[in-house]
Protein backbone atom coordinates (compact mmCIF):
# COMPACT_ATOMS: atom_id res chain seq x y z
CA UNK A 1 0.00 0.00 0.00
CA UNK A 2 1.32 3.32 -1.10
CA UNK A 3 1.94 5.65 2.32
CA UNK A 4 1.47 8.76 -0.03
CA UNK A 5 -1.77 7.83 -1.31
CA UNK A 6 -4.51 10.39 0.59
CA UNK A 7 -8.26 9.25 1.14
CA UNK A 8 -10.37 11.68 -0.77
CA UNK A 9 -14.05 13.05 0.90
CA UNK A 10 -16.73 13.03 -1.77
CA UNK A 11 -18.69 17.11 -1.41
CA UNK A 12 -21.74 18.38 -3.04
CA UNK A 13 -22.27 21.90 -3.07
CA UNK A 14 -25.61 22.89 -3.75
CA UNK A 15 -26.54 26.93 -3.87
CA UNK A 16 -30.65 28.11 -4.02
CA UNK A 17 -31.02 31.27 -4.25
CA UNK A 18 -34.56 32.60 -2.83
CA UNK A 19 -34.00 36.48 -3.32
CA UNK A 20 -31.31 38.60 -4.78
CA UNK A 21 -29.80 41.15 -2.19
CA UNK A 22 -28.78 44.67 -4.09
CA UNK A 23 -26.59 45.70 -1.27
CA UNK A 24 -23.23 45.15 0.50
CA UNK A 25 -22.78 45.58 4.10
CA UNK A 26 -20.49 48.95 3.43
CA UNK A 27 -23.66 50.26 1.31
CA UNK A 28 -25.49 51.11 4.47
CA UNK A 29 -27.01 54.61 4.69
CA UNK A 30 -26.88 55.59 8.21
CA UNK A 31 -25.41 53.87 11.43
CA UNK A 32 -28.51 52.79 12.56
CA UNK A 33 -29.24 50.93 9.30
CA UNK A 34 -26.29 49.18 10.56
CA UNK A 35 -26.62 48.32 13.85
CA UNK A 36 -30.20 46.97 12.92
CA UNK A 37 -28.13 44.61 9.97
CA UNK A 38 -25.60 43.46 12.64
CA UNK A 39 -28.56 42.52 15.00
CA UNK A 40 -30.06 40.65 12.17
CA UNK A 41 -26.96 38.62 11.67
CA UNK A 42 -26.39 37.69 15.53
CA UNK A 43 -29.88 36.64 15.62
CA UNK A 44 -29.84 34.75 12.91
CA UNK A 45 -26.43 32.93 13.83
CA UNK A 46 -27.51 32.76 17.30
CA UNK A 47 -30.96 30.79 16.10
CA UNK A 48 -28.87 28.50 14.32
CA UNK A 49 -26.57 27.32 16.77
CA UNK A 50 -29.25 26.87 19.29
CA UNK A 51 -31.86 25.89 17.07
CA UNK A 52 -30.10 23.60 14.12
CA UNK A 53 -26.74 23.08 16.02
CA UNK A 54 -24.68 25.06 13.25
CA UNK A 55 -22.46 27.86 13.29
CA UNK A 56 -20.92 29.68 10.57
CA UNK A 57 -17.32 29.23 10.27
CA UNK A 58 -16.21 32.71 8.93
CA UNK A 59 -18.86 35.70 9.53
CA UNK A 60 -17.14 38.63 7.67
CA UNK A 61 -18.21 41.94 5.29
CA UNK A 62 -19.28 39.47 2.54
CA UNK A 63 -21.30 37.65 4.36
CA UNK A 64 -24.15 39.84 5.62
CA UNK A 65 -26.26 41.59 3.46
CA UNK A 66 -28.79 44.17 3.96
CA UNK A 67 -32.24 44.54 2.37
CA UNK A 68 -34.21 47.77 1.49
CA UNK A 69 -37.61 47.16 2.41
CA UNK A 70 -40.46 49.46 0.32
CA UNK A 71 -41.15 51.31 3.75
CA UNK A 72 -37.30 52.07 3.98
CA UNK A 73 -36.69 49.67 6.54
CA UNK A 74 -33.58 47.64 6.62
CA UNK A 75 -33.07 44.17 7.31
CA UNK A 76 -29.67 41.97 7.89
CA UNK A 77 -29.18 38.78 6.55
CA UNK A 78 -26.25 36.02 7.10
CA UNK A 79 -25.28 34.35 3.82
CA UNK A 80 -23.04 31.77 2.66
CA UNK A 81 -23.86 28.72 4.85
CA UNK A 82 -22.22 26.21 2.87
CA UNK A 83 -19.36 25.29 4.79
CA UNK A 84 -20.97 25.37 8.18
CA UNK A 85 -19.96 23.74 11.11
CA UNK A 86 -22.59 20.69 12.03
CA UNK A 87 -21.97 20.87 16.37
CA UNK A 88 -23.61 17.27 16.42
CA UNK A 89 -21.04 16.01 14.66
CA UNK A 90 -17.63 14.67 15.82
CA UNK A 91 -14.81 16.83 15.23
CA UNK A 92 -11.33 17.34 17.36
CA UNK A 93 -12.31 19.09 20.56
CA UNK A 94 -8.75 19.83 21.44
CA UNK A 95 -8.97 22.87 18.79
CA UNK A 96 -12.27 23.60 18.51
CA UNK A 97 -12.28 23.74 14.59
CA UNK A 98 -12.26 21.28 11.54
CA UNK A 99 -9.54 22.30 9.45
CA UNK A 100 -11.42 21.44 5.55
CA UNK A 101 -13.96 23.76 6.94
CA UNK A 102 -12.45 27.08 7.74
CA UNK A 103 -11.37 30.08 6.81
CA UNK A 104 -12.72 32.51 3.53
CA UNK A 105 -11.67 31.24 -0.02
Amino acid sequence: MNPLKLTLRTLRHYRIILEYFLFTLQEFGITRELAIVLRDASIAHDKAATSTKFLHPDISNRDIMLKRNADRTVEGYLIDWDLSMDLTLAYDQSTGIQPERMGTW
